[in-house]
C-alpha cells in the first residue's frame, strides 16, 4: 500500500468515528438497538479500517479513533441487557426483529477489543452479547449457525485463557451445531470445519486423556475441510499443516508409525504449496523437519523403536528438509529488519540448528558441522559482512561503480539496522509517521541489497560472493595452527562432540552418551543457584581491599574454610567426566604435569551450544583431592561463537598494521551512580598497567570520572585490547541493552556495535553479569 492511500484512510476512520458519536445521547428504549445498530456498523467499519493500517504497524492509530465510541457501546449495552451502573435491572426489550444481528455485532465488537485490550471483561461481554443472540436466533434463520460459530470461537479463545473446561465443552457444543445448519459447498463449511477440529484438539490436549475421540473427531473434521477446500486457496496449505499437526499429536499418544509416516507426507505437501517469502514456510518447513526427526531419535526416547531402522536407511529424508528449514533462517532474520528484530524473531527457532543431531545418528558429521555453522550467530555474522565480509577488492577490478554501490548500501543497512526504533503505544502520530518511512526506506535498501546480490552473482567469477563459507572444507584449511575448535552440540535426544582442526579431512566425532540436555539444564540452575547464595553476582563487599584474596574470580573472606559437600565443584568434576575428558581423550591429548611444558600445551576453543553455553569448560575439572585433575594440564581454553567468528579473526590479524592497532586500555569505575561501590577495581587495574609498563606494551589508563562513554569508545578504537573493572547489568529482554556501568553514563553492546570497532583483538570484562549470558537466544549471543 502507497504512503498516500494510508494516509488518506486517516481522515476516513476519523470521520467513522465522530459519526458514531455524533448521535443524540436521549432516547427511549424503542431506539436503543437502532442507535446501538448504527453506531455498531460504524465500529466496523473504524475497526476495518485498523486492520487496512495494520500493514504499517499503525493499528494505535485507530484503536485512538474508537476509544471515544467504547463508553457510549458500554451505556448502549447497559440499557439494552436490562442493566445499570448500580446493576439494578431493565425489562429487555421484547420482539426486536433486529436484535439478534445486533447483538452479534455487539459481541463482535466487544471481541474485537479484547484483541486490542486483553482485558477478560471485554471478552466475558462479547460471550455474552453472543450468546444473546444465539438464543433470539429462530431455529431455521441461515444467520444462526455464523452465530453459533462467532460464540464458539469467543469461547474458545476464553478457554485458552483460562482452562476452564465448561468453555470448550459449551464452544464445541455450539461449533457443532452450527456444523448441522450448514449445507454442503457452503462458502463458510471450511472455516467452521477448521473451527470446530481446533476446539477438540485443545480439550483433548487438556484433558491428556488416554482415549483418543476429541483428537480422532478433530483430525476427521480437517480431513472433511480438505475436501471442500480448493487446493488453489490460498489458506489450503495451512489447512495441511494443520492436520499434520494433529495427527502428529496422534502418533505421539499411540505410537501408530503409520501417523508419522501420514503426517510428513502432509507437510511435504503443505511446503511444496506455500509459496517461496510466505511468512508461514520457514515454520512449515521446521515442522516437516521435526516430524522427520523423530525417526532417528534413540529407541528408549521414541514412541516407537520401529521407526528407527525403517527411516535411518532413508537420510534422503531427513537431511533436505533440515537443510531447508535451516536455509531459511536467514530469511526469519533478514537485513531489513533491525538488529533488535532480528534477535527477538531468533528466540522461537534459537533451537534449531541443534538438531543437527538428526544428521550425526546418520553419520553425516560434515552435515552436522555445516547446520551448526549457519544456523549460529546469524546476527553477527551479518554484522561482519556488512562491514568487511565481501572481496570489495576484486569487485572493484571488475566493475568499479558497482562496487561503490555496495559498499554504500552495506554501509546505510548497517547503520538503519542498528539506530532504527520501535513503536510504542506513547508516541505521537508524527512519531509513528516518521518511524515507518525508516521502515519503508529500510525495506528499499534490503531490496536494493538483493539486487545487487542478483546482478554480482549473475558474474563470472562472482557467483557466491558475499556467501558465508559453511563447508569444512573451506573453513578447515584458515583455521589456526597448533589448536582445535571443539563444537559440543546439545540437543534434546543426544549429545555430541565435532572436533576440528587444520590437519583433519572431516570432523571427528566424539558420542557424549553421559551427557544431556536434562543435565546441562541442571548444572546451569544449580550454578546460578551457588552464585547468588554467594552473592556472586555482584561486585560489592564490605570487606576491605587488604581482605580480598582472588579479585578476579570473586573476593573470599579470609580465614574461611569448609569441609562440606562443594556443589560448583561437582558441577565441575561431572562436566569433566562426562564432557571435557571424552574429548581430550578422543583426540590423544597427552596430560602435562610439569610447568616448564606448559608453554607447549596446544589451544582448544570451546564451541558449545545450548545451556552448556552458560557453563565453564574452561575450569572443568577434579579439585580438592590428591588426585586432582584439570583441563588445565591439557590444553589452554579459549571459547568462539562459530568457526568462521574465529577464521575472520585471523584473517584480520594477518591483514591488521600492528603498529596502528597495538596497545592496552584500561578503565576502573568503582562507584557508578546509583550501583554500590566495587572494591579492588583501582588496584586491580594499577597492577596490570605497572605489568604491561614492565613488559614495554603501550597502555593508556584512565579511571572514573576522567573518562567519558563516547572517549571510552574512541580508545577502544586506537587500543587492540581493552580491561574494563566496572559493574555490568544485563538485559535478558533486549540483550543489546546489556551494558557497563561507568561514572559518566553506560556504555551499551549496541553503542559498541554501531561504533564498529575494526582493531579490537582482546576485551577483558572484570564483571560478573557479563557473564551469564541470554538464554533466549544463546547460539546467537554467547556462543
Amino acid at each position: 500500500m502507497r504512503p498516500a492511500s494510508i494516509l488518506a484512510l486517516i481522515p476516513l476512520a476519523l470521520s467513522m468515528g465522530s459519526l458514531a458519536n455524533a448521535n443524540d445521547y436521549t432516547f427511549d428504549s424503542r431506539e436503543y438497538v437502532d442507535e446501538l445498530s448504527a453506531r455498531e456498523d460504524h465500529f466496523g467499519d473504524a475497526l476495518a479500517a485498523r486492520e487496512i493500517l495494520s500493514d504499517i504497524s499503525t493499528r494505535e492509530l485507530v484503536n485512538v479513533l474508537s476509544e471515544r465510541l467504547e463508553k457510549r457501546i458500554q451505556e448502549v449495552y447497559c440499557k439494552l441487557c436490562g442493566k445499570t451502573p448500580e446493576d439494578h435491572p431493565y425489562p429487555l426489550p421484547a420482539e426486536q426483529p433486529y436484535l439478534p444481528s445486533r447483538l452479534n455485532n455487539l459481541g463482535n465488537a466487544f471481541l474485537s477489543r479484547f484483541e486490542r485490550t486483553g482485558d477478560l471483561s471485554d471478552l466475558a461481554e462479547a460471550i455474552s452479547a453472543q450468546s444473546l443472540a444465539v438464543e433470539q436466533t429462530p431455529g431455521g434463520d441461515d444467520e444462526l449457525p455464523p452465530r453459533l460459530n462467532n460464540l464458539g470461537v469467543s469461547l474458545k479463545i476464553r478457554f485458552e485463557r483460562t482452562k476452564v473446561i465448561d468453555d470448550i465443552n459449551v464452544a464445541i457444543s455450539a461449533q457443532r451445531k452450527a456444523m448441522e445448519f450448514t449445507p454442503e459447498g457452503h462458502p463458510d463449511l471450511p472455516s467452521r470445519l477448521n473451527n470446530l477440529a481446533v476446539s477438540l484438539k485443545s480439550r483433548f490436549e487438556l484433558n491428556n486423556s488416554l482415549s483418543l475421540t476429541d483428537l480422532d473427531e478433530a483430525i476427521s473434521s480437517q480431513r472433511k475441510v480438505l475436501v471442500c477446500s480448493p487446493v488453489n486457496h490460498p489458506i489450503f496449505p495451512g489447512f495441511l499443516n494443520n492436520l499434520a499437526n494433529s495427527i502428529l499429536h496422534r502418533f505421539k499418544h499411540s505410537g501408530d508409525v503409520s501417523n508419522l509416516n501420514e503426517a510428513i507426507s502432509i507437510y511435504e505437501n503443505a511446503v511444496q504449496l506455500t509459496p517461496m517469502g510466505h511468512p508461514e514456510l520457514s515454520s512449515r518447513l521446521i515442522n516437516l523437519g521435526s516430524a522427520i526427526k523423530l525417526f532417528s531419535m534413540p529407541p528408549k526416547k521414541s514412541p516407537t523403536s520401529i521407526a528407527v531402522p525403517v527411516h535411518i536407511s532413508q537420510p534422503d529424508e531427513i537431511l533436505p528438509a533440515f537443510d531447508a528449514a535451516i536455509s531459511l533462517l536467514a530469511l526469519i532474520a533478514g537485513l531489513e529488519n533491525s538488529v533488535k528484530s532480528r534477535y527477538a524473531q531468533l528466540q522461537y527457532v534459537s533451537g534449531l540448528p541443534s538438531e543437527a543431531a538428526a544428521a550425526l545418528a546418520l553419520g553425516r558429521t560434515d552435515t552436522a558441522f555445516e547446520w551448526l555453522e549457519q544456523g549460529g550467530c546469524l546476527v553477527w555474522g551479518q554484522l561482519n559482512l556488512l562491514r568487511a565480509g565481501a572481496p570489495i577488492d576484486d569487485l572493484r577490478a571488475h566493475d568499479n561503480q558497482l562496487a561503490q554501490d555496495v559498499v554504500d548500501v552495506l554501509g546505510r543497512l548497517e547503520r538503519a539496522g542498528a539506530t532504527r526504533g520501535t513503536a510504542n503505544t506513547n508516541m505521537s502520530l508524527s512519531e509513528k509517521i516518521a518511524l515507518q518511512d525508516e521502515e519503508r526506506a529500510h525495506l528499499e535498501l534490503s531490496r536494493k541489497w538483493d539486487g545487487l546480490l542478483a546482478t554480482i552473482h549473475a558474474i563470472p567469477g562472482f557467483e557466491t560472493f558475499s556467501q558465508p563459507l559453511s563447508s569444512y572444507a573451506a573453513l578447515a584449511k584458515d583455521l589456526p595452527e597448533g589448536g582445535y575448535v571443539v563444537i559440543i552440540n546439545v540437543s534434546e535426544h543426544r549429545c555430541d562432540g565435532l572436533v576440528i582442526s587444520r590437519d583433519t579431512s572431516e570432523p571427528v566425532h566424539v558420542a557424549l552418551p553421559r551427557f544431556s540436555l536434562a543435565t546441562a539444564n541442571e548444572y546451569r540452575s544449580n550454578l546460578g543457584t551457588q552464585l547468588r547464595v554467594h552473592n556472586l553476582r555482584r561486585r560489592a563487599s564490605k570487606s576491605s581491599e587488604e581482605e580480598i584474596l582472588t579479585r578476579a574470580i570473586r573476593r573470599v573472606p579470609v580465614g574461611e574454610t569448609s569441609h562440606r559437600p562443594n556443589p560448583v565443584q561437582d558441577i565441575l568434576r561431572n562436566l569433566w567426566e562426562e564432557v571435557v575428558k571424552p574429548i581430550l581423550e578422543a583426540i590423544a591429548i597427552p596430560k602435562i604435569d610439569n610447568q616448564e611444558a606448559a608453554a607447549t600445551l596446544p589451544r582448544i576453543w570451546w564451541c558449545p551450544t545450548g545451556p552448556l553455553a552458560f557453563l565453564p569448560l574452561h575450569a572443568a575439572g577434579v579439585y580438592g583431592s590428591e588426585i586432582s585433575e584439570t583441563i588445565h594440564n591439557y590444553a589452554i581454553s579459549s571459547y568462539t561463537p562459530n568457526v568462521s567468528s574465529l577464521i575472520a579473526r585471523v584473517r584480520d590479524s594477518r591483514s591488521k598494521d600492528s603498529e596502528a592497532t597495538s596497545g592496552l586500555f584500561l578503565t576502573s569505575q568503582p562507584s557508578p551512580p546509583g550501583a554500590s561501590p566495587i572494591p579492588g577495581t583501582i588496584r586491580e587495574v594499577r597492577l596490570i598497567s605497572d605489568m604491561a609498563d614492565k613488559t614495554k606494551i603501550q597502555v593508556l589508563k584512565v579511571e572514573g570520572d576522567d573518562v567519558t562513554v563516547d572517549e571510552c569508545l574512541e580508545y577502544m578504537a586506537q587500543y587492540s585490547s581493552i580491561h574494563l573493572a566496572c559493574h555490568a547489568s544485563q538485559d535478558t529482554i533486549d540483550p543489546l541493552q546489556s551494558r557497563s556501568l561507568f561514572h559518566k553514563g553506560s556504555l551499551s553492546l549496541g553503542s559498541i556495535i554501531q561504533r564498529n570497532v575494526k582493531n579490537a583483538d582482546v576485551a577483558f570484562l572484570s564483571a560478573c553479569e557479563t557473564g551469564t549470558g541470554e538464554e533466549k537466544v544463546s547460539d546467537e549471543v554467547d556462543r
